[in-house]
């Protein structure tokens, strides 16, 4: 850490942290920071304020938590590198008000507890589907956004939830849909959640961000818009959402954004359409001043537009993390361009994918409804409760979600009876398997364990 010698940590505004018994869990907004770590290490980030330096740090965690010189220099190293993008340095002490007290997180734990392993006691995001009105109809849309489907709950009742999920410490809450600022209570919604100090992160096409919408966010102290743009080529741009004379409209709001100071990370669907022009997508991006460039995988969903004819193959998926490569030396402006590295075939034990759902995170549907996941939207037995007859405590606490999360076992294959990753992968990914006909709770076509008939996956 010679790097930062005479230098003052401190913690971003966009980091929010929450104690659990035998663990904390961080979430950094921009940057998609997202996971456990041990109440030292959050001991150490919230003293993080500017008016320690980093030596001086190494010399409080260690009379804290009495360790040797070396030791407590050790861990404040190692926590500081990981969680780097969770932190700002000053040149100067400059103290910087926190919103947490770092005695909360001087706590014993639990020995040898595995914090990937425990399920949340409340919450740590929520991700709430406004609703599914949309100005776009993109082909690959996974719950086929465009036209109004069900009874939208009205913004009182998405108010009322949002003062629960205050009171049971929730760090973050997406907000999308379709698209999220048709929804008429949108604004009120965004106001609620900065006055429960809930993080905002507004998931959108970009095509209604203008100047005064700009202002709003800024009064409000938004401080990320996640824009879906999926080529820097207007007639691929068109065809992929279906629209026209919208491109234009995306690109203007992500410069509205960025030169008010607004981080804009632009999240973009692979499919075989858009994959012969990424580097122009990266370049436009990079020129107009995106924080952040995310490249996925076009996923099957039994709710959504777009089959198996959509999906790219791993050897695409491995030229495009080339090109990114190949680019790294001309990006600019400290952007990131991410290739999301999750295996669509998982071949080994470490190309499992553990969902979050109801582990740490929950859905909200537009008709109020709690699922597993937006993609499994009209399907009861993934639904869990209702926001408007529901405490969210009563929902996160459901003996139907340790039914899903813990299904009995004549309910699975006997593949994943006997698996030792069972605990964690639940069977694996829900959505897909309701898109292949299959029991919820069969093996992940994805996974080496499973059948390969009728498996979109098992020739990528």
């Amino acid at each position: 850490m010679e790097q930062y010698k005479g230098k003052y940590p401190v913690l971003k505004d966009t980091v929010r942290i929450k104690r659990f018994p035998n663990f904390c869990w961080i979430i950094e907004l921009i940057s998609d920071c997202n996971r456990a770590i041990a109440p030292i290490e959050a001991f150490l980030l919230v003293n993080c304020t500017g008016e320690w330096s980093y030596r001086q740090l190494c010399y409080l965690l260690g009379e804290t938590y009495s360790l040797e010189a070396e030791t407590a220099k050790d861990i404040a190293s190692k926590t500081l590198e990981a969680l780097k993008t969770c932190i700002l340095w000053l040149d100067k002490p400059q103290k910087v008000e926190g919103i947490y007290s770092p005695s909360d997180f001087i706590y014993r734990t639990r020995p040898g507890a595995l914090a990937t392993q425990e399920r949340c006691d409340t919450p740590c995001e929520l991700l709430l589907s406004l609703t599914n009105l949309c100005n776009f109809k993109c082909i690959y849309c996974f719950n086929a956004s465009g036209q109004e489907k069900t009874v939208e709950i009205e913004t009182d009742k998405w108010i009322h939830l949002i003062r629960q999920a205050g009171e049971m410490g929730v760090l973050k809450c997406t907000l999308t849909g379709g698209e999220p600022m048709l929804y008429k209570g949108f604004y009120t919604i965004l106001e609620e959640l900065v006055r429960f100090h809930i993080m905002p992160y507004i998931c959108t096409n970009g095509s209604l961000i203008d100047p005064e919408v700009v202002r709003t966010f800024q009064t409000l102290g938004i401080r990320a818009v996640q824009i879906s743009m999926d080529s820097a080529v207007p007639d691929i741009h068109h065809k992929l959402t279906a629209t026209n004379n919208s491109f234009s409209k995306v690109v203007q709001g992500i410069e509205h954004l960025t030169a008010a100071g607004i981080a804009v990370n632009v999240k973009t669907v692979l499919t075989p359409h858009n994959l012969k022009n990424i580097q122009h997508l990266i370049a436009l991006c990079n020129r107009i001043g995106v924080r952040k460039l995310t490249l996925d995988r076009f996923d099957v969903s039994s709710c959504g537009r777009g089959g198996s004819g959509l999906l790219i193959s791993e050897q695409q998926m491995a030229e495009v993390k080339s090109l990114i490569l190949a680019d790294k030396n001309r990006i600019a402006n400290n952007m990131e361009v991410v290739a999301t590295s999750t295996a669509q075939k998982w071949n080994t034990k470490e190309d499992i994918v553990f969902c979050g759902a109801f582990r740490r995170s929950m859905v909200v549907l537009p008709n109020g409804d709690v699922s597993v996941c937006e993609k499994l939207m009209d399907v009861p037995e993934m639904t869990v409760g209702n926001i408007s007859r529901d405490s969210l405590y009563d929902i996160w606490t459901s003996s139907r979600i340790a039914d899903i999360l813990s299904p009995p076992k004549d309910r699975l294959d006997d593949v994943c009876k006997g698996c030792g990753h069972l605990e964690k992968c639940g069977t694996g990914c829900f959505a897909i398997k309701y898109f292949l006909g299959q029991s919820p709770f069969s093996t992940d076509p994805r996974c080496f364990m499973a059948s390969k008939v009728n498996n979109p996956y098992a020739k990528l």
